[in-house]
């Protein structure tokens, strides 16, 4: 293969590289393809051996359109650093079709370089991680041929590839990898930068929210993002069922007819204090505990099963958390970027006979906030309410919220698809359609008690869980999004505030929820959980690695070098008592490095023993292997050539020690110094061949010479 056509593909797998690592960070994939269409269309244009480049005029009128797009996608465009690396992409474009200087080939690789620290800036991806790898190979690649082309073209001679080129540009790119883990490793580490989160808005994914909007065109789509991670405890653990517990994040009260929202644009928000504990749980033998973990989020929602008694921040971090005394909701004071770790004390609701015999007066707070309707809705509602629930029939609070749940669960349908754009979604769900998605039943129930003045409230939060056995956890996703109602007892529990008295207890009207599979058997299962895994890791250990991150790493690289061999005891008794699942568990934990490191090692070896199609110069390396040849023969007799000998002095020691039979090894070698380096007679290739011959055949009549 040609060293023109080699640098030429090593350049565009550079600009290629590039643009794929700001595609991974923007997920899209526009511009991944733009580029890779640029450079096969160069590719096409330059393949009779000469960069293919355009006239200045034409030029021009490329950059004409770059630059107005540029303003345009500024001025509209959310994060303007994305705006900045478009614009720089398109540039790059137009100068690969306009390289005539080394000058404008460094341009084209600083320009690369920018791009993939801009991307490094916006990703939070774990595929960032083998695109910059690609990026890294392919740049110090490109980077070497450059340098060899500028060489060969200042001194006048001809670029060649050889294969220990190759090896040590594959030994630099893993010496720059290695050092910008070193440096991320020991670096001083900053709070964690600000990171956008991108996701595509063109339609409504399922995921928890802090508002509810009934109307909306289209179907709601799986968001396999992972929300949070978590592990039950305490008393109550082994009673309850991780597939079906709700986990509750904030209460939603006010409702326009539209929307949901915690309360009226405006409302005073004075029921929020600054709280950490609400003095533990009435009756420790109904206590669940609750180890939370949660993924890169802007919400501030701290999330619990049943009604949340008590939250303690774990993660060290300096967090004030609210507590709001209406809601019965914990948050953190701000929005926080990153993962929040938080233990949670929380109690079972009372029993079934207990809530059939709550009475009592409803607190007046309470009761205003939680059986507002607009008036419209009230009035085609309440009738429906009525005859479903009907006082003299079902007399207590417990009895109309079960009437009402299980008339909604028996009649109506789940669906994903949303009611679109129509002034009065819920009545269209109660009266028409009776297909909605679970806010749609969790408002027709919450309003139909509303209706017959029993406080009520929409709660959003998640459902359910998938057990993970490399985690060890329970993880939680975006599609695992839900909405259930709460309602009120009055005198089903204790407290000295107003506000406190009572009980909210849970109710899920809808029928059936599409969740994510939940099955944990077959290997995509397996391999699903082991990436659900990989990727907690990446974002725990890499995107938020900080000081603290960091002091762990140096007390166990510390604890490591002085009971190394009592560690690797103890993981070799745990890798033997594993099963099959649980043994891949242990692999994918304990020594997931070691197959990247592996790898490496291998590559490595096959190119130190193997040569590459394109790694042989014709003129030095394949010429010359008659000599090569002769070297082998003599070291399987006893004479090895030392590094400080030339040739010419280990032939003449050769012939003195083996004799005048032997003279051929001098004509040989000398044949190899007129190959080597400088002009070699006609047929010098086939004589040294004969000669060689002979001298095996010498070799194996004679045997070795003492």
């Amino acid at each position: 293969m040609n060293f023109h056509t080699v640098f030429r593909a090593s350049l565009y797998l550079t600009l290629v590289s590039s643009t794929t690592v700001l595609a991974v960070s923007e997920r899209e994939p526009i511009f991944l393809a733009l580029m890779i269409g640029a450079c096969a269309v160069h590719a096409i244009k330059s393949s009779r051996g000469t960069m293919y480049v355009l006239s200045r005029a034409a030029v021009t009128l490329m950059i004409i359109p770059v630059v107005a797009f540029a303003i345009y996608e500024v001025r509209t465009a959310e994060y303007v650093l994305f705006a900045a690396a478009h614009f720089m992409i398109m540039l790059q474009i137009v100068k690969l079709f306009h390289v005539k200087k080394d000058r404008d080939i460094k341009e084209l690789f600083l320009m690369s370089l920018v791009l993939v620290g801009v991307s490094a800036v916006l990703t939070i991806d774990i595929f960032f991680a083998p695109t910059f790898v690609l990026y890294i190979f392919c740049a110090v690649t490109s980077l070497m041929l450059f340098t060899i082309k500028s060489d060969a073209g200042a001194g006048g001679s001809q670029p060649i590839i050889t294969r220990r080129i190759v090896v040590m540009g594959v030994s630099l790119a893993c010496v720059c990898l290695a050092g910008t883990l070193a440096v991320f490793l020991t670096f001083p580490r900053l709070d964690p930068a600000f990171t956008p989160s991108i996701t595509s808005s063109t339609n409504p994914l399922a995921g928890f929210s802090q508002s509810v909007h009934l109307r909306g065109v289209g179907s709601i789509q799986g968001n396999q993002q992972i929300a949070l991670r978590a592990s039950l405890g305490g008393p109550m653990a082994g009673s309850t069922s991780p597939d079906d517990v709700l986990w509750r994040g904030v209460a939603l009260e006010y409702f326009d007819g539209d929307t949901w929202s915690i309360a009226r644009t405006g409302a005073s928000a004075s029921s929020l204090r600054r709280r950490t504990s609400s003095g533990g749980a009435s009756d420790p033998s109904k206590v669940l505990l609750q180890t939370i973990e949660t993924s890169l989020s802007n919400s501030h929602v701290l999330f619990g099963v049943w009604e949340i008694k008590d939250v303690s921040i774990t993660d060290g971090r300096n967090v004030v958390v609210e507590y709001d005394r209406r809601r019965r909701s914990y948050s953190v004071r701000t929005p926080f970027n990153g993962p929040l770790r938080y233990e949670v004390r929380s109690e079972a609701p009372p029993p079934r006979d207990v809530l059939a015999m709550a009475a009592g007066p409803v607190p007046r707070r309470i009761l205003s906030a939680n059986t507002q309707l607009p008036a419209p809705i009230a009035e085609r509602v309440a009738p429906l309410a009525r005859r479903v629930a009907p006082h003299l029939e079902y007399p207590t609070t417990l009895e109309k919220a079960e009437a009402i749940q299980s008339f909604l669960g028996a009649g109506y349908a789940y669906t994903t698809e949303l009611p679109g754009e129509i002034d009065d979604p819920l009545s269209q769900f109660l009266f028409e359609t009776r297909r909605g998605h679970c806010e749609m039943f969790a408002t027709a129930m919450t309003v139909m008690l509303r209706s017959l003045d029993v406080p009520a409230r929409m709660v959003n939060g998640y459902l359910g869980g998938q057990w993970n056995e490399f985690l060890g956890k329970y993880v939680v996703r975006q599609n695992n999004a839900h909405a259930w109602v709460e309602v009120y007892f009055p005198t089903a529990g204790g407290g000295q505030r107003e506000e406190e008295a009572g009980t909210w207890v849970q109710f899920d009207p809808t029928p059936f929820v599409v969740g994510p599979d939940k099955s944990e058997r077959g290997l995509l299962a397996v391999l699903s959980r082991m990436a659900d895994y990989v990727c907690i890791r990446w974002e725990d250990d890499v995107v938020h690695y900080g000081r603290n991150q960091q002091a762990s790493l140096a007390r166990y690289l510390t604890y490591l070098a002085m009971h190394g061999g009592e560690r690797m005891r103890r993981l070799r008794g745990e890798a033997e008592a594993s099963g099959s699942v649980a043994l891949l568990s242990f692999l994918v934990r304990r020594a997931m490095p070691l197959p990247v490191i592996g790898a490496i090692i291998l590559c490595a070896g096959w190119l130190m023993r193997h040569k590459l199609p394109f790694g042989a110069n014709k003129s030095s390396r394949s010429k010359t292997r008659f000599y090569r040849d002769l070297l082998k023969l003599l070291k399987r007799r006893g004479h090895k050539r030392m590094p400080w000998q030339t040739p010419l002095e280990f032939s003449r020691r050769v012939v003195t020690c083996e004799g005048p039979q032997w003279a051929a090894v001098h004509a040989i070698t000398m044949i190899f110094c007129d190959v080597r380096y400088g002009n070699p007679p006609q047929d010098a290739e086939r004589d040294a061949q004969a000669m060689l011959k002979a001298l095996r055949v010498r070799s194996r009549g004679n045997g070795k010479t003492k």
